[in-house]
């Protein structure tokens, strides 16, 4: 196999959500989790600006299903740069699992040893900025847009 054929092959893991998280994330996602993100990654790599609403059960893999969407999110973006910013409804327990659940999934082949956590709220990975925050009513999100 020549380098053409392996660069082809690595484009596509990052634009085959199914492929990614089977073989970069190595938590393979459910079919309904891969329409979520395909839906939001067609979004934003056409800059379409679409607002999704997501409703999953309990249990159905929600957060697995963002964390790995960020990872691939902070690895399309980051020699260009972005800002990708998460709110929940609190910081304890919400936001901070949802930043613990990115840490863990950000161990990956392609990423491990390559992301910086700043300010105990944001994770850096190259140019590319992931930011957690809570929406309870008092939290200071002054300046926070994505």
């Amino acid at each position: 196999m020549n380098l053409g054929r392996y660069v082809d092959h690595a484009a596509g893991l990052f634009l085959d959500p199914a492929l990614f998280s089977r073989f970069v994330i190595g938590v393979p996602l459910r079919r309904y989790q891969l329409e979520v993100v395909r839906a939001v990654l067609d979004s934003v790599l056409h800059e379409r600006g679409l607002t999704f609403a997501v409703m999953m059960s309990r249990q159905a893999g929600k957060n697995e299903t963002a964390a790995q969407l960020e990872v691939l999110l902070l690895l399309l973006r980051e020699r260009r740069g972005g800002y990708l910013v998460k709110a929940a409804p609190t910081f304890q327990p919400q936001t901070v699992n949802s930043l613990l659940r990115l840490q863990a999934r950000l161990q990956n082949p392609l990423t491990r040893g390559r992301w910086h956590l700043e300010r105990g709220y944001m994770v850096r990975l190259g140019e590319a900025r992931a930011a957690f925050f809570s929406a309870q009513p008092g939290a200071s999100v002054v300046g926070a847009t994505a």
